[in-house]
């Protein structure tokens, strides 16, 4: 049996046509459901709860382990145990010592960075040395005439003499490619202490699989500082970024369990900005997960009071232009003291709710204007969230400013801001959802329309009775696949198809959206 759904749209009807266990978009009997019986519809399962923000994520609860069944023991006469086959000298050892250097983390990112490009596959090192550097187990053969590494003796390694330069040629090669003191030290310590690999890697295993990252480098740095060294760090940074900006004044610094605030703000507002911004931390942390949110150091918010000291600070810092069409604030979470910068709404002074504000009485439309439209708290949130999701995966743009926004709606609900996006959503659909949409979840609107289209979709995903309890499934496997990975992830989530997510958005958005003044 069939069902005609009809959804009314401003300018068309739209009628869809539901086909029980016909349309080929999930097992059996599922379909698609309209908004108009969304509630009546079994909802996709959600591992994280019902609410895609009212419980911590999966990976954030304590699991049971398994019961392991003892072996059984046959009486009789006791055997001494086999003897093992003498281990092959040739072959590489391996470390268990956590005392010593590792050779993933120590040594295997300095011959990465340096070496393997010119020893492996076609580089030059490798056709005329015929040394291969791209795995252990042919660093330990060395070349044909020679092992290049002899454990425990880095006096006679031609590997350590090379980048000693007591043997010709120096390597690596170039007059600015010699290694610093630092890397030649931790190979020759390497070499001393035995030359081996870590337990549990595979000798013949391509190196740069398991080399750490920079990234984890400077994770692994950081885990060994105190968190006052960190934090002072962090703080020193942030000054000089500061100075760039032109700010005549010296930043105060407001401290917080995931933030540092650099400002000029009463004491009193710059306390409660932070005290704020921790709340919708752990809001955003129920979201996208403990490990998405596990900063290695605390994140900086610069705050300026001005807004030709936020440019310049962006001109400056980050080395590009600003855009008055762009939003008020810039998130920068893959650099090295991490930070959030934003123009103050307020410019420092006394802040009132951001709320619906027209001139009453005898207040001109001048003096009504003057009041801010946002928030700081909110601005920053929008960052924050903008900021988190990029850098936690894969996730599209829209996505990310969609939650961006979304997350920051909470903050000022009566803002004016998200009635102009709301509008811009709506204003979409009249155009032409199964274009603009599409246009939208494949990021190639303009900015501020991108934006809108995301709030909107992340509002639906939110708020639908449908959509809402496969959410926080739908945002993971998103930041996993990314953009190109949406059909699949609408199907494994929702049991539907991109054109179906059109259509359902697409009513739900006109409805919620289509009173919006």
């Amino acid at each position: 049996m069939s069902r005609i759904v009809r959804g009314r749209v401003p300018g068309r009807a739209v009628i869809w046509i539901f086909v029980a266990a016909s349309l080929g978009i999930g097992p059996e009997s599922e379909t698609w459901p309209d908004q108009a019986q969304a509630a009546a519809v079994a909802p996709a399962q959600d591992p994280a709860g019902t609410d895609p923000f009212g419980q911590p994520p999966t990976d954030d609860r304590p699991t049971s382990r398994p019961r392991q069944s003892r072996p059984v023991r046959k009486r009789g006469k006791a055997t001494s145990p086999k003897k093992s086959a003498p281990k092959d000298e040739a072959k590489p050892s391996t470390s268990t010592s956590t005392d010593g250097l590792k050779f993933s983390v120590d040594v295997a990112p300095i011959l990465v960075a340096n070496c393997s490009g010119c020893h492996s596959k076609e580089g030059i090192g490798l056709r005329r040395g015929k040394l291969d550097l791209s795995s252990f187990d042919s660093l330990q053969k060395g070349t044909p005439a020679h092992k290049v590494i002899v454990p425990g003796k880095p006096e006679e390694s031609h590997l350590i003499l090379r980048i000693n330069g007591e043997e010709d040629p120096k390597m690596p090669q170039g007059a600015n490619r010699a290694l610093s003191a630092e890397a030649i030290a931790t190979i020759t310590r390497w070499v001393k202490e035995g030359a081996r690999i870590d337990a549990g890697i595979d000798p013949k295993k391509p190196m740069e699989s398991y080399a750490a990252t920079p990234e984890q480098l400077r994770r692994m740095n950081l885990a060994r500082m105190s968190p006052k060294d960190r934090d002072e760090k962090t703080i020193a940074a942030g000054h000089e970024r500061w100075k760039q900006s032109g700010a005549k004044q010296k930043a105060e610094v407001t401290p917080g369990t995931h933030f540092l605030l650099l400002s000029n703000l009463p004491a009193d507002r710059a306390s409660s900005v932070v005290k704020g911004l921790e709340t919708q931390y752990n809001q955003l942390r129920r979201m996208l997960g403990a490990q998405a949110m596990d900063w290695p150091e605390k994140v900086s918010l610069y705050v300026f009071n001005e807004n030709n000291t936020f440019v310049e600070f962006i001109r400056t810092v980050e080395g590009r232009d600003f855009d008055q069409a762009d939003p008020k604030w810039s998130v920068r979470f893959d650099v090295p003291q991490p930070y959030i910068a934003a123009a103050d709404p307020a410019g420092g002074g006394k802040e009132q709710p951001a709320t619906k504000r027209r001139g009453r009485g005898r207040k001109s439309s001048d003096e009504a204007e003057a009041v801010p439209d946002r928030t700081l708290l909110g601005v920053l949130t929008e960052a924050m969230g903008n900021g988190s999701v990029a850098a936690a995966g894969n996730a599209p743009r829209w996505l990310r400013e969609g939650i961006g926004a979304y997350l920051a709606s909470s903050i000022e609900p009566r803002s004016p801001y998200y009635r102009h996006l709301r509008q811009g959503a709506f204003q979409a659909v009249q155009q032409g959802w199964q274009t603009r949409g599409a246009q939208a979840l494949g990021d190639q609107l303009p900015a501020d329309e991108l934006r809108a289209a995301g709030f909107g979709l992340v509002e639906c995903l939110t708020h639908d009775e449908y959509f809402r309890q496969g959410f926080r499934s739908f945002l993971v496997e998103m930041l996993g696949r990314g953009g190109a990975g949406l059909d699949d992830v609408l199907k494994d989530i929702y049991n539907g198809n991109r054109e179906q997510f059109l259509q359902a958005t697409e009513t739900w958005i006109a409805n919620a959206y289509g009173q919006v003044r």
